[in-house]
């Protein structure tokens, strides 16, 4: 039996990296330390750094091998699918999704990476490979190129917002209305319609019976004849504004949550107890000896 040529690959350049050193040898495979050209450093086997599969996350440099990203793609799809120890496998192969024949075996003489980018072209930048029906397979008229904000908007947990008659995922709806996603999440949390949730917040201003101003669009809260906003009614009552939206998102009526004292102490009442004489501490005390108090209570003699 021949004995295995050893492998040298000090010194070669696969890419933006030359091989350093040697860093393992066991009877199956050899690890090799290469150094990029910005000074990173980075480890694989022989047959890793041969086929131009490794690139540099520390300056971008892309692996010399053509479809790296595309093939990295393609791996990651079918990990998901037939790899029930990868996190991700409940939601694609625990659902029965799979990958096409044409993308795992290829046809035509085509590997399924070509296929692949036959169908779809080569991987732009910071995009990953998307389903377009996210209940559908990885299969022709399928399948895209899409970035991760794109693909966020088509996961079939999203919420969906509809106002005047139109659908779209909260991202959309923050997209198309310019209000922030966040904002949009908290009113809805609040309670408010969809309508409400996506409605941009008016820089137009009026006048108010308080001698501030609100937004003209401002929620008003009616009560004893008046309409005002919550900030007002927080001024003219002495309730905190927080407090009120509390109580109405507890189902208190306008009343109720505009009239009842919150159990904050103004400066008002605390100015009035401090002006109220104070009381002495305890009660004064006669002195006298047991035997006194156990016989008539009378008072001790001076």
């Amino acid at each position: 039996m021949g004995t295995l040529r050893k492998l040298e690959l000090t010194d070669n350049r696969y890419g933006s990296f030359v091989i350093a050193e040697e860093v393992e040898r066991t009877s199956k495979l050899t690890r090799w330390r290469g150094r990029c050209d910005c000074g990173a450093m980075k480890e694989g086997d022989g047959s890793t750094w041969i086929k131009g599969r490794i690139g540099c996350q520390s300056c971008g440099a892309r692996p010399p091998y053509e479809f790296h990203d595309e093939s990295v793609s393609l791996t990651r799809a079918k990990t998901r699918c037939y790899n029930p120890k990868c996190d991700s496998y409940p939601r694609y192969g625990g659902r029965g999704i799979i990958v096409a024949d044409r993308y795992l075996h290829g046809e035509s003489g085509m590997t399924g990476l070509e296929c692949l980018i036959a169908d779809i072209g080569r991987r732009p930048p910071r995009h990953t490979l998307d389903r377009i029906n996210p209940n559908g397979n990885y299969a022709p008229g399928n399948l895209r190129w899409l970035t991760v904000q794109g693909q966020n908007r088509n996961r079939t947990n999203n919420a969906t917002l509809t106002v005047g008659g139109k659908a779209m995922t909260l991202a959309e709806w923050s997209e198309a209305s310019g209000v922030n996603h966040q904002t949009i999440s908290e009113r809805l949390k609040r309670g408010q319609s969809h309508e409400d949730a996506v409605r941009p917040v008016s820089l137009a201003c009026v006048a108010t019976p308080t001698g501030s101003t609100r937004s003209s669009n401002a929620k008003l809260l009616a009560h004893d004849g008046k309409e005002l906003c919550v900030r007002e009614w927080s001024i003219i009552t002495g309730i905190n504004a927080d407090t009120i939206e509390a109580r109405l998102r507890a189902g208190w009526t306008a009343h109720k949550a505009l009239t009842k004292p919150s159990g904050r102490i103004t400066e008002d009442e605390r100015a009035r107890r401090a002006s109220l004489p104070k009381r002495p501490i305890g009660r004064p005390r006669k002195s006298s000896t047991v035997q006194a108090w156990a016989s008539s209570k009378l008072p001790m003699a001076a």
